[in-house]
């Protein structure tokens, strides 16, 4: 399969040009297959236990998704799968199902995600089970919003915040809010700036316009390779002389440092997203220049990076914009933001790839440091290891090799112990020694050229 990005000054289309999907086996050929997966595992689909149904479709979605040879029986493998997950209100091994149906068949995935949600019990929805599901249903909203189906992405949110309630996570409730703010907002700006973006293409557009467009794509959708030259183009006079510094892309650690003050004293001037997106910009090049510094000096940088940490992340929902990079360069790590190694969003998943290729190994971090009691969930695929780091972000106190298969980690600390879960089973951990008061950061180790898959994390 190809993929070509074709950018405009409107909206990024993505074009795919996908290798063919077979079609869904009839009803008479899915009836046998089925047959003869039940025949194979008859004992276990005769249990009523729980742990035993949640074991099989983990089993059947492996076996489903290796089977390569008879089309019927892989969808069987893997519609059963999904079938016992739903019922049992597994999110996550549904979700794999659909995943490894749609890699093989043209099922409509998006549609079959939203069905699939739509069908789990009741009395299932609750706790976890409610939180997966109201990321799941934010991810569909997201799909949406990037389609341009504005009013399908409002329905999946208001899906997500019902789910949210019902799980009665508080943390998730607030992050939750403000995305449906954040999208709500994005919604308007766009249809906004549809309006006026053929003007903008033109070379046409007022000042005003030029800044209302460049403002959507660098604070709302990260874009500043297309937003920067927009707004050293419009009408406000601060943005307009930073985006012209930005557009000049300085390589020294003084330039980097000064650009960075600059959106910080701009950011404690506003509220809410524009103070976010002004501080991460802050951040951006913070880390640029600490690439420039010697060892004593990017170390004090580093002290005014962490004092961020808490304005930028937040307790609940995590996304790729609350992770940083640490890379190994001898003699020291340095940090980056993500951008620095191979990210891209699709059907859900964020997909992570190391190919700096100047380095043996990166941790992704979650930049805001867990201190006393907190919980913390990630379902993850592919990778190195995942843990939990020491304050300095390089140490280990805690750490597992990660699977090719998607797995489910829950880290805990409740006073002084450490709390470990793989898929629902407690790990004793190792390198434990830890406190209450111990700072800790969640990481996920990549060695040159590994790719890691990651569908929900949230911190409690």
């Amino acid at each position: 399969m190809s993929l070509v990005l074709v950018f405009s000054l409107g909206f990024c289309e993505l074009i795919l040009d996908a290798q063919e999907k077979n079609e869904v086996p009839s009803d008479v050929e899915l009836s046998l297959a089925k047959k003869t997966v039940r025949d194979l595992y008859s004992r276990q689909f005769k249990s009523r236990k729980s742990e035993d149904r949640i074991r099989l479709a983990r089993n059947l979605v492996t076996r489903g998704s290796l089977e390569s040879s008879e089309l019927p029986l892989k969808y069987a493998f893997l519609d059963e799968a999904r079938e016992i997950a739903i019922k049992l209100g597994e999110v996550s091994i549904a979700l794999n199902a659909i995943l490894a149906l749609d890699d093989a068949f043209d099922i409509r995935e998006l549609e079959q995600r939203y069905l699939a949600l739509g069908a789990i019990p009741t009395s299932r929805a609750k706790g976890e089970v409610a939180a997966s599901m109201a990321h799941a249903y934010l991810m569909i909203s997201r799909e949406h919003y990037n389609n341009e189906r504005l009013s399908d992405s409002r329905k999946a949110m208001t899906q997500a915040l019902k789910f949210v309630k019902k799980s009665r996570i508080k943390s998730l409730a607030y992050s939750f809010a403000q995305k449906e703010r954040e999208l709500k907002s994005a919604g308007l700006a766009k249809v906004k700036i549809a309006a006026i973006v053929d003007e903008v293409k033109a070379g046409t557009a007022s000042p005003e316009e030029n800044l209302e467009v460049g403002s959507f794509f660098c604070f709302l959708q990260n874009d500043w390779d297309t937003g920067a030259p927009l707004l050293a183009m419009g009408s406000d006079p601060i943005l307009k002389k930073l985006a012209e510094t930005e557009r000049e892309d300085p390589e020294d650690g003084d330039a980097c440092m000064a650009l960075a003050q600059s959106w910080k004293r701009l950011a404690q001037k506003q509220e809410g997203a524009v103070r976010r997106a002004y501080l991460r910009r802050c951040e951006y090049w913070y880390l640029k220049a600490s690439e420039y510094l010697q060892h004593d000096s990017a170390n004090k940088l580093n002290i005014e990076i962490d004092s961020l940490a808490d304005q930028l992340t937040r307790t609940g929902l995590i996304e790729p914009e609350d992770f940083l990079v640490h890379c190994w360069i001898e003699p020291r790590w340095l940090r980056y933001p993500l951008t620095r190694l191979e990210y891209s969003e699709s059907r859900g998943i964020w997909t992570v790839r190391e190919t700096s290729g100047i380095h043996s190994r990166s941790k992704v971090l979650i930049r805001k440091p867990l201190v006393g009691d907190f919980k913390a969930h990630v379902e993850i695929k592919g990778g190195h290891r995942i843990g939990l780091t020491a304050s300095s972000g390089l140490d280990r106190n805690i750490s597992v090799e990660l699977s090719d298969s998607w797995r489910t980690y829950q880290f805990s600390r409740k006073g002084s112990k450490l709390y470990f879960f793989v898929d629902g089973r407690a790990e004793e951990p190792k390198y434990h020694k830890t406190t209450s008061g111990m700072e800790s950061f969640l990481a996920i180790t990549l060695k040159s050229g590994q790719t890691c898959q990651i569908r929900e994390l949230r911190l409690e």
